[in-house]
């Protein structure tokens, strides 16, 4: 008997040992899906919160007036540019650009040629048309239009397309 109960227990040992065996296991199973099912939640939260980025990023930021015209907020700031004897010989021009919200500018010049400096103010709307910058000046009823590039949040790049075109 005593042999019979040593096998008893010996079952009895190996039974328990199975019990925390396939406890252990299904324990480390459960830790695995909730882990995976806890990184799978990350990865989508990731995934969708890289596409929202990319795509606010990557929009124009185009805003309709009231007028119907359409402004680009990277444009409105204060703008400072300079040029030496490029469109005249001698004269060095430096500027200043104030954009708005709305639409409106002020453009500040500063003219110097022979030694001598003449400031100037011109007032206007800009807008974005066709893909193209256009700056109407109200002093002179002109339009300038411009192909533009956004080179950096700080630089704008911009070639004139038509100069002083006269606006219908």
């Amino acid at each position: 008997m005593g042999v019979d109960n040593m096998a008893g227990i010996s079952n009895d040992i190996n039974l328990v040992m199975f019990y925390s065996k396939m406890l252990f296991t299904s324990t480390i199973l459960f830790n695995l899906v909730t882990v995976k099912k806890y990184s799978y939640m990350k990865l989508r939260n990731l995934i969708i919160f890289s596409i929202l980025v990319l795509m606010n990023s990557c929009s124009t930021q185009l805003t309709t007036l009231p007028n119907g015209k359409q402004v680009d907020k990277r444009f409105v700031g204060t703008w400072t540019g300079s040029e030496n004897g490029q469109q005249i010989d001698g004269m060095s021009k430096s500027w200043e650009m104030k954009r708005f919200e709305d639409g409106t500018f002020i453009l500040d010049f500063t003219y110097t040629q022979f030694g001598e400096s003449k400031n100037l103010q011109e007032t206007g709307n800009w807008w974005i048309e066709n893909g193209k910058f256009n700056e109407f000046h109200d002093e002179s009823g002109k339009t300038d239009v411009y192909q533009y590039e956004i080179i950096n949040k700080n630089q704008i790049g911009k070639s004139i397309c038509e100069g002083r075109a006269k606006l219908d």
